[in-house]
């Protein structure tokens, strides 16, 4: 993006630089011009993700480290959706934030749309469509693990219910021949 300084012509030294502009170029210079200035001044600052991930483009392209932290430190208080941070994740190197984005992508109700699978590539959506769906079918099963214990309590109750119902008709059958016998003499 930004190639070198060079003294504008032979005669004077007045350095200038030269910017190549892709798509995001301008905006990426302008909003990371916006935190160094802001740093001049004391106080809080609060910067949206856009500003914070075009300084962080332009601090990991020329080396400034700090800028670099700062925007990390900053993006990383942020409530990115997954797709969002595995993009950045990516794109500069932040291999601590992959594990935890794909694995909330995987465990989420939601599906994948098409928008993110496009993002993720065929090898991580095959990858995270097989865990999503295993995933799937461990909840099923432990469900109908669950359901099944949950029918066999119940044809335990009913089975004891019928067992105490059993015994009382009993007893009171033994109990209605003993008042026979005994009204019988």
């Amino acid at each position: 993006m930004i190639q070198n300084t060079k003294p504008r012509d032979f005669l004077t030294s007045t350095p200038y630089i030269t910017i190549c502009r892709d798509d995001r170029g301008v905006s990426d210079v302008s909003n990371t011009f916006k935190i160094i200035y802001a740093s001049v001044i004391d106080g809080p600052f609060s910067f949206d993700a856009p500003i914070l991930i075009s300084a962080l483009r332009i601090s990991s392209v020329y080396g400034f480290n700090n800028l670099r932290a700062f925007a990390i430190q900053h993006l990383e208080k942020m409530s990115l959706v997954p797709i969002q941070r595995i993009q950045l994740a990516r794109e500069f190197g932040l291999s601590s934030w992959k594990g935890p984005a794909y694995k909330e992508l995987s465990d989420r109700e939601k599906a994948i749309t098409e928008e993110e699978a496009r993002v993720l590539g065929f090898a991580a959506f095959t990858k995270m469509a097989r865990e999503r769906e295993e995933a799937m079918l461990k909840r099923g099963k432990v469900l109908g693990e669950q359901e099944h214990k949950g029918k066999l309590k119940k044809e335990q109750e009913k089975a004891k219910k019928e067992a105490e119902g059993k015994a009382k008709k009993a007893a009171e059958e033994k109990q209605r021949k003993k008042l026979e016998l005994a009204g019988g003499q």
